[in-house]
């Protein structure tokens, strides 16, 4: 097998590894089998206490593969941002140990970058397989950087874009992912923000040979994280959402968008609210229960860059009415866009 050269057609695939014996080798013999020609695969295994190393060890013949093992138990964000540190070619991605790209996957997704000039990550849907089945799909984010902070804060949640493919010399330099007390929750998530101020997510609508395949089983982080109570949770829902808006507002933003990142950061606590589990149905979600959401995240963003004002009047409106007449619906976000809907651009539009 021949070397992959590192130039300016090299990708890089970065796989963070940890305690992925059952399923690391699948997931590596995929990315090897990428049509795309020039390959570099980072492989970092954190400290595990199975055969995860030796099952990973067993593509260290192939020469695009470079392969480390982590000493001491580093954490799936810090393992992941180590590859990241590592990376040094123009394009990259990541793809989790458990996870599966089919051939076409790479050469799908930088054949959009070259063609989008504005676009920082290129990605396409994710195919569910294992205890869960079905779909998940991400509308594009694009625009002005407001539209694209805007969009995210009102629709986006599930971190699909997190599995592109990155263009470094668009993305910035704001590449490593942040963490937070409550084990990185929705630290991926987190990263699309981080990545979406340097411009486009693109998406690719997924078809055979491209596709992206995630496999949910017992032992995953996101499968830890519904294993929390309740209060943990919530708690953790209401940081995210405050790192969200931490982001945000440190964004080059006039008061009247920033007032309106306030407004839409309370109403993705709430909207989203559901993602926690609690309560089983949006029927049931009281106004004390909007208010408790809508009060800890006030509580949590007050001292961030939030014009003067802005909260106390919030509170003075019929907010949590106006904002979850239907909770779940688009209604709510239709309302919060008319006050920029002449800035809004085509989805299609780069």
């Amino acid at each position: 097998m021949a070397v992959a050269k590192k130039n300016k057609d090299t990708v890089t695939v970065c796989v963070p590894a940890f305690r992925a014996a059952s399923f690391v080798g699948e997931t590596l013999t995929h990315i090897a089998a990428q049509t795309h020609d020039n390959l570099r695969i980072l492989v970092s295994v954190d400290l595990s206490d199975d055969d995860t190393a030796a099952h990973c060890r067993r593509f260290a013949s192939d020469p695009r593969f470079d392969i480390v093992v982590q000493a001491k138990r580093r954490g799936w964000i810090d393992n992941i941002n180590s590859l990241i540190e590592r990376v040094e070619t123009d394009d990259y991605c990541i793809v989790p140990h458990d996870d599966l790209i089919e051939p076409g996957y790479v050469a799908a997704l930088r054949a959009t970058l070259d063609r989008r000039p504005k676009a920082v990550v290129a990605y396409t849907d994710i195919e569910a397989f294992g205890a869960l089945k079905g779909w998940a799909s991400q509308k594009p984010i694009v625009g002005t950087l407001f539209d694209r902070v805007a969009k995210f804060l009102t629709e986006h949640f599930d971190a699909v874009a997190f599995r592109g493919l990155v263009r470094r010399s668009r993305a910035g330099n704001d590449l490593a992912m942040k963490s937070n007390q409550f084990n990185g929750y929705a630290a991926d998530t987190l990263w699309m923000l981080q990545v979406l101020q340097h411009g486009n997510l693109v998406r690719v609508r997924s078809e055979p040979g491209h596709g992206y395949l995630k496999r949910y089983h017992v032992g995953s982080q996101h499968h830890a994280w519904l294993k929390w109570t309740i209060q943990r949770r919530l708690a953790a829902w209401i940081e995210h959402c405050g790192q969200c808006a931490e982001l945000a507002l440190a964004m080059p933003f006039n008061d009247a968008e920033r007032a309106f990142i306030v407004q839409a950061t309370l109403m993705r606590g709430i909207k989203r609210f559901k993602n926690m589990g609690w309560p089983p149905h949006h029927d049931d979600l009281s106004e004390a229960h909007r208010a408790m959401v809508t009060g800890l995240l006030a509580t949590r963003i007050a001292g961030l860059r939030v014009p003067p004002g802005t909260i106390s009047k919030l509170r003075e409106l019929p907010q949590y009415a106006a904002m979850t007449h239907s909770v779940w619906g688009e209604a709510d976000v239709q309302n919060l866009k008319t006050q920029y809907s002449k800035r809004v651009r085509s989805p299609d539009s780069d």
